[in-house]
């Protein structure tokens, strides 16, 4: 925003949640098989009211000169959500330092998008304090409502101003106004990576202007209760986004325990408990086949619903996920997780170790930010033509959100607890 312009993972599809390893109470297991989240949640929660930002400082005019595919992307996305039905209410709005609402036509507010109605529309357009920007729409957010923010997202300390001192100023107020948001409200976040046309000008982190006319990276938010993303992002996939879709993806939510596995029969050398289907006893090696010589044992795990909110490329990364034994690291397990087409399962996960497995074992998704939003941080913020595909700052901006979900304990999207006896 500126003035203008050793763990092996072979993983299917993961749905996760969270819950903390060793250090939290156990998951309340829910021993029968469930109705889709998704499906149950759209039937028992109202729809929600759907509130709109358009950020139209001045560093935003580059990408709404002409036909942009910022404005097919955007036109496109909202009208989306109109027709999906997930929604009676659709409030549209820019917002720089303040919120300015608009009518509730798209087509009308789509045509309008051009630097002349962004500058004629008022507000303080100089420079964007993006920390306000979230904190606003923090504080008209509901448990029954989405929004949904459209930024290039750029921090604009302005000149004579410790640049590096306002980033991490920056990302303490996100972290602490996300934190305090969620203390009270159910609130979930995606965001998604764009690239459009941007033609004007780009102001460095010292207000130095420089004409350009290149592809550059913008971001549309969604904020909202979990459920809400949910639904959202199934009705309107990610794929449905023009233009160049999503380059890249975060996503972040409070924690669940709604997911359902279980000890898979004839995945290893053991007995089963028929009083549980998280513990299993008397587990002998194998002696043949591939886990020879080795412990070994499967799980059956449904995780639809999370993949919607996390999607494979951060569910197929070995190094998301933590393992522990009686709440020690367990580097030397091997784990094979696979897609599965079963009636209340999406994958199995396959355990094999040299090691005597028994007591509790633990399996994480550990929250992350991802490596897309470091390679597209512009760490200078002065030269724009040699960063034109990243953002100045952006990783302050992620980090501020990400850190608000740590400092309120939800450390992982999701805990499976095993016991071997």
């Amino acid at each position: 925003m500126r003035n203008v312009p050793k763990v092996v993972l072979y993983i299917p599809i993961v749905s996760v949640i969270f819950i903390s390893a060793c250090d939290r109470k156990p998951l309340k297991h829910k021993e029968s098989g469930t109705v889709s989240s998704v499906m149950m949640k759209q039937t028992t929660l109202p729809k929600p009211v759907v509130n709109v930002y358009i950020e139209n400082s001045g560093s935003m005019d580059g990408y709404v000169k002409g036909q942009t595919d910022f404005k097919n992307a955007v036109y496109n996305y909202l009208s989306e959500i109109k027709i999906s039905g997930i929604t009676d209410t659709l409030n549209l709005n820019y917002i720089n330092s303040k919120i300015i609402t608009q009518n509730s036509n798209i087509g009308d507010f789509i045509q309008k998008l051009n630097p002349t109605s962004f500058k004629a529309k008022g507000g303080g357009r100089g420079t964007s304090d993006i920390s306000n920007v979230i904190k606003m729409i923090l504080d008209e957010s509901t448990n029954n409502s989405l929004s949904v923010l459209v930024s290039d997202c750029l921090f604009s300390p302005g000149k004579g101003i410790d640049a590096d001192e306002y980033l991490v100023n920056q990302q303490i107020g996100i972290k602490t106004n996300w934190a305090t948001a969620l203390k009270s409200k159910n609130l979930a976040v995606t965001i998604f990576q764009l690239s459009s046309q941007f033609q004007g000008y780009y102001f460095n982190r010292e207000d130095k202007p420089t004409m350009i006319k290149a592809q550059r990276p913008y971001y549309i938010w969604i904020i909202g209760r979990t459920e809400y993303l949910e639904q959202l992002r199934s009705r309107v996939p990610d794929s449905r986004l023009k233009g160049s879709g999503a380059l890249n993806t975060f996503t972040a939510f409070p924690e669940s325990n709604n997911i359902n596995y279980h000890i898979l029969p004839n995945s290893g050398t053991f007995d089963r408990d028929h009083g549980s289907k998280y513990v299993i006893k008397n587990i002998r090696k194998e002696n043949k086949g591939k886990y020879i010589d080795k412990f070994t044992f499967g799980i059956g795990v449904d995780m639809s619903t999370i993949k919607l909110l996390l999607g494979d490329n951060y569910l197929l990364d070995s190094k998301n996920y933590i393992l522990s034994l009686n709440s020690q690291d367990c580097s030397d397990y091997s784990i094979e997780i696979k897609t599965v087409k079963a009636k209340n399962d999406t994958h199995s996960l396959k355990f094999s170790t040299d090691r005597n497995p028994n007591g509790r074992i633990v399996l994480s998704l550990d929250r992350k930010v991802p490596d897309w939003v470091y390679s597209s941080t512009d760490d200078n913020g002065l030269n724009v033509e040699k960063a034109i595909n990243k953002t100045y700052g952006l990783k302050y901006l992620i980090e501020g959100v990400h850190e608000a979900y740590i400092a309120l304990n939800y450390k992982y999207y999701t805990t499976m607890t095993i016991t071997v006896k």
